[in-house]
């Protein structure tokens, strides 16, 4: 028995001997640099395992936008008589709620209103009042995964928003005939919307815009810079290969600009503030370039969609004045 015991402790003591030699064997065959790039691999391993937490919740927050949003200054200003409440869908889309206010006048131009990202027709209740009143009918709807729309995601102005709003155009039209006079007004990503839509449908007749970027890719860009303080270059991939993953699309084929051409000749009234945070203000000029001569732009200062109400008369006015001045010519011309 004491042999036996004695041969045991030997043997265990002959394993923890090799296994002490198997690790001051591996230990040894690490240098100092070998510890430094197996750290630095940690440090990176933890590193991109951060980008892609904040890529994945940023595109999770652009595709799935609040749906009650209001603008800062906000109030009711349309009553539940004042318009007729429409359903409608695109082809590929959820039901769509919207408002119908029909002209005053028979045969007076519709305007189509297309509200920003994370907003709801309610962005135009200031905006409605004095267009009725110039003896325009208005169509105001939300955007599916916006407002009482159907919809689980926004494709954020790519192919979802931009059937959305040919199915507001063609509502529009089996409502008021094949040739009724038409003018999309697009905020921000409605903007770019507007300008998606009218440079493939000749038969809408003017186009505002109120800050409305250029390309989605240049959005996320100036977000990641102005707003995180985060290197731009760094996210851009990941958030958009997680938005794919959400919705399918791709950030960077959302390019408004690469359509601004085909609305030329028809008049374009392109507005936005020169200190805008959120779109950056250089792509006006860049949608106005791809547009090209007869382009109509108003550079007021101020921050992304702020024109409207830190010069509420001066907005209106220019807004009116180049509508009346596209439907007035037209009149002349017939």
């Amino acid at each position: 028995m004491r042999r036996d015991h004695a041969v045991r402790c030997q043997d265990e003591y002959n394993c923890r001997n090799g296994e002490v030699a198997v690790i001051a064997g591996i230990v040894d065959a690490f240098t100092l640099p070998d510890v430094i790039a197996i750290a630095a691999l940690g440090v990176i391993a933890l590193g991109a395992m951060g980008v892609g937490a904040i890529a994945a919740v940023t595109a999770w927050r652009i595709v799935r936008p609040d749906r009650d949003s209001r603008p800062k200054a906000w109030v009711p200003r349309l009553e539940p008589w004042d318009v007729e409440p429409v359903t409608f869908c695109a082809p590929d889309g959820p039901d769509l709620r919207g408002w119908l206010l029909p002209p005053s006048i028979e045969g007076a131009p519709i305007v189509v209103c297309l509200h920003g990202f994370g907003m709801n027709r309610h962005e135009f209740e200031d905006v409605v009042p004095w267009l009725r009143a110039a003896g325009y009918g208005c169509l105001l709807f939300d955007f599916r995964g916006h407002g009482e729309s159907g919809g689980t995601f926004t494709t954020v102005a790519a192919s979802g928003e931009i059937e959305d709003a040919r199915a507001a155009v063609r509502l529009v039209r089996d409502r008021f005939g094949p040739d009724v006079p038409l003018a999309t007004y697009g905020i921000s990503m409605g903007g770019a919307i507007a300008i998606l839509v009218a440079g493939t449908d000749p038969g809408i007749r003017a186009v505002v815009t109120d800050s409305a970027f250029a390309t989605l890719g240049r959005v996320l860009d100036h977000a990641f810079s102005a707003w995180m303080h985060l290197p731009p270059w760094l996210f851009r991939g990941p958030v958009s290969q997680f938005a794919r993953l959400y919705t399918g699309i791709r950030v960077a084929d959302v390019r408004p600009v690469d359509m601004a051409h085909s609305i030329a000749p028809r008049p374009f009234l392109l507005i936005h503030g020169t200190d805008d945070r959120f779109v950056d203000p250089s792509d006006a000029n860049l949608i106005a370039a791809g547009y090209g001569p007869g382009v109509i732009t108003w550079r007021p200062p101020g921050d992304h969609v702020s024109a409207r109400t830190a010069n509420p008369g001066e907005y209106r006015e220019r807004v009116l004045g180049f509508l009346a001045g596209v439907f007035a010519s037209e009149e002349r011309a017939a």
